[in-house]
Protein backbone atom coordinates (compact mmCIF):
# COMPACT_ATOMS: atom_id res chain seq x y z
CA UNK A 1 0.00 0.00 0.00
CA UNK A 2 1.41 3.27 -1.45
CA UNK A 3 2.02 5.55 1.68
CA UNK A 4 -0.62 8.69 1.93
CA UNK A 5 0.36 10.12 5.64
CA UNK A 6 -0.34 13.75 5.37
CA UNK A 7 2.42 16.02 7.04
CA UNK A 8 1.06 18.70 10.07
CA UNK A 9 3.51 20.85 11.64
CA UNK A 10 4.34 19.41 15.69
CA UNK A 11 1.74 20.22 18.01
CA UNK A 12 1.61 18.80 21.38
CA UNK A 13 -1.72 17.19 20.79
CA UNK A 14 -1.87 13.56 21.94
CA UNK A 15 -4.70 11.10 21.89
CA UNK A 16 -5.60 7.78 24.20
CA UNK A 17 -6.76 4.59 22.46
CA UNK A 18 -8.61 1.42 23.63
CA UNK A 19 -7.21 -1.68 22.59
CA UNK A 20 -5.67 -0.65 19.18
CA UNK A 21 -3.01 -2.37 16.93
CA UNK A 22 0.73 -1.93 16.72
CA UNK A 23 2.23 -3.09 13.10
CA UNK A 24 5.79 -3.04 12.73
CA UNK A 25 7.95 -3.32 10.31
CA UNK A 26 6.65 -6.06 7.49
CA UNK A 27 9.41 -5.90 5.10
CA UNK A 28 12.92 -5.09 5.75
CA UNK A 29 14.14 -4.30 2.57
CA UNK A 30 11.62 -1.49 2.30
CA UNK A 31 13.06 1.83 2.97
CA UNK A 32 9.93 2.97 4.61
CA UNK A 33 8.68 0.97 7.75
CA UNK A 34 5.52 -0.71 8.25
CA UNK A 35 5.85 0.93 11.87
CA UNK A 36 2.25 2.10 12.62
CA UNK A 37 -0.78 2.46 14.90
CA UNK A 38 -4.47 1.47 14.22
CA UNK A 39 -7.40 2.06 16.28
CA UNK A 40 -9.59 -0.94 16.92
CA UNK A 41 -11.53 -0.35 13.98
CA UNK A 42 -9.19 -0.52 11.70
CA UNK A 43 -8.79 3.31 11.44
CA UNK A 44 -4.74 4.97 11.50
CA UNK A 45 -3.81 6.54 14.01
CA UNK A 46 -2.32 10.03 12.76
CA UNK A 47 -0.31 11.19 15.27
CA UNK A 48 1.29 7.71 15.28
CA UNK A 49 3.18 8.66 12.28
CA UNK A 50 6.62 8.81 12.72
CA UNK A 51 8.20 11.26 10.58
CA UNK A 52 12.52 12.10 9.63
CA UNK A 53 11.79 15.30 9.00
CA UNK A 54 8.67 17.79 7.60
CA UNK A 55 7.17 15.81 4.86
CA UNK A 56 9.39 12.53 4.54
CA UNK A 57 7.76 9.68 7.29
CA UNK A 58 9.85 7.02 8.53
CA UNK A 59 6.25 4.80 8.56
CA UNK A 60 4.82 3.08 6.16
CA UNK A 61 1.56 1.38 5.50
CA UNK A 62 1.31 -2.32 5.69
CA UNK A 63 -0.61 -4.23 2.58
CA UNK A 64 -3.30 -5.62 5.06
CA UNK A 65 -3.47 -5.00 8.73
CA UNK A 66 -1.93 -8.32 10.12
CA UNK A 67 -3.17 -10.42 13.33
CA UNK A 68 -1.96 -9.54 16.51
CA UNK A 69 0.50 -12.34 17.88
CA UNK A 70 0.68 -10.52 21.44
CA UNK A 71 -1.17 -8.58 23.68
CA UNK A 72 0.26 -6.34 26.05
CA UNK A 73 -2.23 -5.70 29.23
CA UNK A 74 -2.33 -2.00 30.91
CA UNK A 75 -1.43 1.51 30.12
CA UNK A 76 1.38 2.29 27.92
CA UNK A 77 2.70 5.25 26.09
CA UNK A 78 3.63 5.25 22.59
CA UNK A 79 7.01 6.38 21.71
CA UNK A 80 7.65 5.75 18.11
CA UNK A 81 10.54 4.69 16.42
CA UNK A 82 13.68 3.65 18.47
CA UNK A 83 16.43 4.71 16.21
CA UNK A 84 19.29 2.64 17.25
CA UNK A 85 21.81 5.53 16.54
CA UNK A 86 22.94 8.06 19.57
CA UNK A 87 22.59 11.43 17.42
CA UNK A 88 19.32 9.66 15.73
CA UNK A 89 17.95 8.12 18.93
CA UNK A 90 18.23 11.66 20.54
CA UNK A 91 16.38 13.72 17.50
CA UNK A 92 14.29 10.76 16.20
CA UNK A 93 13.11 8.93 19.54
CA UNK A 94 12.61 11.60 21.93
CA UNK A 95 10.29 13.56 20.00
CA UNK A 96 7.14 11.94 21.98
CA UNK A 97 8.25 11.68 25.75
CA UNK A 98 7.26 15.37 26.33
CA UNK A 99 4.06 14.01 27.13
CA UNK A 100 5.29 11.50 30.15
CA UNK A 101 4.50 14.63 32.54
CA UNK A 102 0.92 14.37 31.39
CA UNK A 103 0.23 10.89 30.82
CA UNK A 104 -0.18 9.55 34.23
CA UNK A 105 0.09 6.14 35.33
CA UNK A 106 1.35 4.37 32.81
CA UNK A 107 3.06 0.61 32.51
CA UNK A 108 5.79 1.39 30.23
CA UNK A 109 7.16 3.08 27.17
CA UNK A 110 6.29 0.90 23.73
CA UNK A 111 8.82 1.46 20.99
CA UNK A 112 9.45 0.43 17.25
CA UNK A 113 12.26 -1.03 16.20
CA UNK A 114 13.82 0.69 12.92
CA UNK A 115 14.03 -2.62 11.03
CA UNK A 116 14.51 -6.20 12.30
CA UNK A 117 18.53 -5.99 12.42
CA UNK A 118 17.89 -2.85 14.73
CA UNK A 119 16.04 -4.87 17.41
CA UNK A 120 18.59 -6.88 18.16
CA UNK A 121 20.01 -6.10 21.73
CA UNK A 122 23.12 -5.34 20.81
CA UNK A 123 21.60 -2.39 18.85
CA UNK A 124 18.89 -1.25 20.87
CA UNK A 125 20.05 -2.23 24.05
CA UNK A 126 22.29 1.01 23.93
CA UNK A 127 19.24 3.03 22.85
CA UNK A 128 17.68 2.08 25.54
CA UNK A 129 20.48 3.27 27.60
CA UNK A 130 20.03 6.82 26.15
CA UNK A 131 16.47 6.99 26.72
CA UNK A 132 16.98 6.47 30.53
CA UNK A 133 18.76 9.92 30.84
CA UNK A 134 15.00 11.18 29.74
CA UNK A 135 12.49 8.02 30.89
CA UNK A 136 13.93 7.32 34.74
CA UNK A 137 11.73 4.72 36.28
CA UNK A 138 9.70 3.22 32.76
CA UNK A 139 10.41 0.44 31.71
CA UNK A 140 11.28 0.78 27.76
CA UNK A 141 9.85 -2.36 25.28
CA UNK A 142 9.74 -2.93 21.67
CA UNK A 143 7.44 -4.07 19.74
CA UNK A 144 8.43 -6.76 17.12
CA UNK A 145 5.34 -8.19 15.78
CA UNK A 146 1.30 -6.96 15.55
CA UNK A 147 0.29 -6.39 19.11
CA UNK A 148 -2.31 -5.13 20.60
CA UNK A 149 -2.24 -2.69 23.85
CA UNK A 150 -5.38 -2.06 26.62
CA UNK A 151 -4.94 1.78 25.90
CA UNK A 152 -1.85 3.53 24.55
CA UNK A 153 -1.41 7.41 25.15
CA UNK A 154 0.19 8.62 21.61
CA UNK A 155 1.10 11.92 21.46
CA UNK A 156 2.49 13.95 18.55
CA UNK A 157 6.13 14.18 17.73
CA UNK A 158 7.31 17.48 19.10
CA UNK A 159 10.89 16.79 17.43
CA UNK A 160 12.82 15.63 14.83
CA UNK A 161 15.06 16.63 12.17
CA UNK A 162 15.36 19.89 9.49
CA UNK A 163 12.76 22.55 11.11
CA UNK A 164 11.19 19.56 13.89
CA UNK A 165 14.56 20.24 15.61
CA UNK A 166 13.11 23.29 16.64
CA UNK A 167 10.71 21.74 18.96
CA UNK A 168 7.52 22.55 20.52
CA UNK A 169 7.25 24.55 23.17
CA UNK A 170 5.79 21.24 25.46
CA UNK A 171 8.85 18.94 24.09
CA UNK A 172 10.81 22.41 25.27
CA UNK A 173 9.59 22.80 28.61
CA UNK A 174 10.28 19.07 29.00
CA UNK A 175 14.04 19.09 28.15
CA UNK A 176 14.40 21.42 30.42
CA UNK A 177 13.05 19.96 33.23
CA UNK A 178 14.69 16.39 32.87
CA UNK A 179 18.14 17.92 31.40
CA UNK A 180 18.43 21.77 30.82
CA UNK A 181 18.69 22.29 34.82
CA UNK A 182 19.69 25.86 36.00
CA UNK A 183 23.59 26.12 36.20
CA UNK A 184 26.32 28.82 36.40
CA UNK A 185 28.51 28.96 32.93
CA UNK A 186 31.56 29.33 32.78
CA UNK A 187 33.46 27.02 30.84
CA UNK A 188 34.22 26.98 26.87
CA UNK A 189 34.18 23.72 25.91
CA UNK A 190 35.26 22.52 22.55
CA UNK A 191 33.98 18.95 21.16
CA UNK A 192 36.47 16.55 19.74
CA UNK A 193 36.32 13.83 17.68
CA UNK A 194 40.42 12.86 17.53
CA UNK A 195 39.78 10.01 19.58
CA UNK A 196 36.60 9.20 17.85
CA UNK A 197 37.46 5.29 16.67
CA UNK A 198 36.25 6.10 12.98
CA UNK A 199 36.64 8.53 10.03
CA UNK A 200 34.96 11.00 8.76
CA UNK A 201 36.47 13.60 10.38
CA UNK A 202 38.64 17.27 10.12
CA UNK A 203 42.15 16.58 9.33
CA UNK A 204 45.01 18.43 11.70
CA UNK A 205 42.20 18.06 14.82
CA UNK A 206 45.31 17.98 16.86
CA UNK A 207 46.39 21.61 16.15
CA UNK A 208 42.56 22.63 17.00
CA UNK A 209 42.64 21.07 20.15
CA UNK A 210 45.86 23.11 20.88
CA UNK A 211 44.83 26.16 19.53
CA UNK A 212 41.43 26.08 21.33
CA UNK A 213 43.23 24.98 24.86
CA UNK A 214 45.71 27.80 24.80
CA UNK A 215 42.71 29.91 24.89
CA UNK A 216 41.29 28.26 28.18
CA UNK A 217 38.83 25.63 25.50
CA UNK A 218 38.31 22.65 27.65
CA UNK A 219 38.98 19.54 25.11
CA UNK A 220 35.95 17.19 25.42
CA UNK A 221 35.95 13.96 24.30
CA UNK A 222 32.08 12.92 25.22
CA UNK A 223 32.87 9.28 23.99
CA UNK A 224 35.27 8.34 27.17
CA UNK A 225 32.03 9.75 29.63
CA UNK A 226 28.77 8.57 30.85
CA UNK A 227 25.39 10.50 29.68
CA UNK A 228 25.21 12.04 33.26
CA UNK A 229 28.85 13.50 33.06
CA UNK A 230 28.70 14.58 29.71
CA UNK A 231 25.15 16.79 30.40
CA UNK A 232 27.26 18.02 33.83
CA UNK A 233 29.70 19.46 31.77
CA UNK A 234 27.26 20.99 28.92
CA UNK A 235 25.64 22.79 31.41
CA UNK A 236 28.12 24.70 32.84
CA UNK A 237 28.95 26.18 29.61
CA UNK A 238 29.68 29.60 28.23
CA UNK A 239 31.17 28.32 24.69
CA UNK A 240 31.20 25.27 22.80
CA UNK A 241 32.49 24.57 19.57
CA UNK A 242 32.19 21.72 18.05
CA UNK A 243 31.57 19.64 14.27
CA UNK A 244 28.02 18.72 12.89
CA UNK A 245 28.90 15.79 15.18
CA UNK A 246 25.85 13.28 16.59
CA UNK A 247 27.21 14.77 20.52
CA UNK A 248 25.52 18.19 19.82
CA UNK A 249 22.11 16.83 19.84
CA UNK A 250 22.90 16.35 23.40
CA UNK A 251 24.61 19.56 24.24
CA UNK A 252 22.08 21.49 22.91
CA UNK A 253 19.56 19.54 25.04
CA UNK A 254 21.88 20.51 28.00
CA UNK A 255 23.73 24.02 27.38
CA UNK A 256 22.71 26.73 29.14
CA UNK A 257 20.36 29.42 26.98
CA UNK A 258 22.03 32.22 25.69
CA UNK A 259 25.36 30.14 24.98
CA UNK A 260 27.33 30.36 22.13
CA UNK A 261 27.72 27.70 20.28
CA UNK A 262 29.97 27.29 16.84
CA UNK A 263 29.04 24.58 14.49
CA UNK A 264 31.89 23.59 12.35
CA UNK A 265 31.28 21.75 9.01
CA UNK A 266 32.99 18.26 8.76
CA UNK A 267 31.34 16.98 5.89
CA UNK A 268 29.62 19.30 2.74
CA UNK A 269 26.26 17.50 3.47
CA UNK A 270 25.55 17.59 7.23
CA UNK A 271 23.03 17.47 9.67
CA UNK A 272 24.38 21.32 10.14
CA UNK A 273 20.96 22.90 9.67
CA UNK A 274 19.21 20.58 13.06
CA UNK A 275 22.00 21.74 14.96
CA UNK A 276 21.26 25.46 13.69
CA UNK A 277 17.89 25.27 14.72
CA UNK A 278 17.60 22.79 17.67
CA UNK A 279 20.54 25.39 19.34
CA UNK A 280 18.60 28.65 17.89
CA UNK A 281 15.36 27.60 18.48
CA UNK A 282 15.12 25.16 21.19
CA UNK A 283 17.96 25.72 23.61
CA UNK A 284 17.80 29.87 22.85
CA UNK A 285 22.11 29.91 21.77
CA UNK A 286 23.63 32.37 19.89
CA UNK A 287 24.83 30.07 16.60
CA UNK A 288 27.75 30.65 14.29
CA UNK A 289 28.10 28.04 11.25
CA UNK A 290 31.60 27.84 9.69
CA UNK A 291 31.44 26.17 6.49
CA UNK A 292 35.11 26.38 5.68
CA UNK A 293 36.10 23.04 4.25
CA UNK A 294 38.81 23.91 1.25
CA UNK A 295 39.39 19.99 0.40
CA UNK A 296 38.38 16.34 1.16
CA UNK A 297 39.34 12.99 0.79
CA UNK A 298 37.10 10.00 -0.05
CA UNK A 299 37.30 6.90 1.08
CA UNK A 300 38.20 4.81 -1.73
CA UNK A 301 34.85 1.90 -1.99
CA UNK A 302 32.79 4.57 0.06
CA UNK A 303 32.30 7.49 -2.67
CA UNK A 304 29.20 7.99 -1.28
CA UNK A 305 29.01 8.18 2.25
CA UNK A 306 30.38 11.53 3.33
CA UNK A 307 30.49 10.10 7.07
CA UNK A 308 33.66 8.97 5.75
CA UNK A 309 35.48 12.08 4.08
CA UNK A 310 38.31 13.55 5.14
CA UNK A 311 38.21 17.27 5.40
CA UNK A 312 40.71 20.00 5.21
CA UNK A 313 39.54 23.54 6.43
CA UNK A 314 40.90 26.70 5.83
CA UNK A 315 42.27 27.28 9.58
CA UNK A 316 42.96 30.74 8.67
CA UNK A 317 39.49 32.14 8.13
CA UNK A 318 38.27 29.41 10.34
CA UNK A 319 40.09 31.45 12.59
CA UNK A 320 39.15 34.77 11.67
CA UNK A 321 35.48 33.70 12.01
CA UNK A 322 36.08 33.05 15.34
CA UNK A 323 37.84 35.68 16.64
CA UNK A 324 35.14 38.09 14.93
CA UNK A 325 32.53 35.87 17.07
CA UNK A 326 34.16 35.88 20.45
CA UNK A 327 35.43 32.45 20.62
CA UNK A 328 39.14 33.24 20.76
CA UNK A 329 41.13 36.25 20.88
CA UNK A 330 44.38 35.18 19.54
CA UNK A 331 46.27 35.72 16.33
CA UNK A 332 45.20 33.75 12.94
CA UNK A 333 45.87 29.53 12.75
CA UNK A 334 48.00 29.04 10.17
CA UNK A 335 47.28 26.65 7.20
CA UNK A 336 48.99 23.32 7.00
CA UNK A 337 52.11 22.78 4.61
CA UNK A 338 51.59 20.65 1.57
CA UNK A 339 54.27 17.82 3.34
CA UNK A 340 52.09 18.31 6.45
CA UNK A 341 49.27 17.58 4.39
CA UNK A 342 50.79 14.55 2.40
CA UNK A 343 51.58 12.86 6.05
CA UNK A 344 48.40 13.62 7.79
CA UNK A 345 45.69 11.89 4.93
CA UNK A 346 48.59 8.90 5.03
CA UNK A 347 48.39 8.93 8.95
CA UNK A 348 44.64 8.18 8.59
CA UNK A 349 44.76 6.01 5.42
CA UNK A 350 47.15 3.57 7.81
CA UNK A 351 44.83 4.10 10.48
CA UNK A 352 41.88 3.19 9.49
CA UNK A 353 43.20 0.33 7.26
CA UNK A 354 41.99 2.54 4.05
CA UNK A 355 43.12 4.45 0.87
CA UNK A 356 41.64 7.45 0.18
CA UNK A 357 41.48 10.04 -3.04
CA UNK A 358 40.48 13.66 -3.07
CA UNK A 359 37.68 14.51 -4.11
CA UNK A 360 36.82 17.06 -7.08
CA UNK A 361 35.17 19.98 -4.94
CA UNK A 362 34.21 21.47 -7.87
CA UNK A 363 31.68 18.91 -8.74
CA UNK A 364 30.38 17.93 -5.52
CA UNK A 365 26.93 19.61 -4.31
CA UNK A 366 27.72 21.97 -1.45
Amino acid sequence: MTPTFAYRAPSDRSTELDNPLLVPWTDATRSERSATVFGADGTLCSEAVSWKEPGEARSALPDALPDPAKHFDGRYLFGGILQPHFGHTLAESTGRLWALDQAGDIDGILFFARDMKAARPRLIDPAKAVLETFTPGHRVEIVTEPATVGQLVVPEQGFGLKDMAAGTPEFSAFVDRAVRLPSNPQRKIYISRSRFPKNGRFLFEDRIEEYLAAEGYLIFHPQEHSMSEQIEVYRTASHVLASDCSAMFLAGFAVPRGCRVGIINRRLVGATYSLEQLFRQLAGCEVFPYRQIVRQWRQVGAEDNPLKDLSLLDMTALSEGLRSAGFISGSNWPQPSDADLRDEVDHWSLEFGKRFREKDLARAER
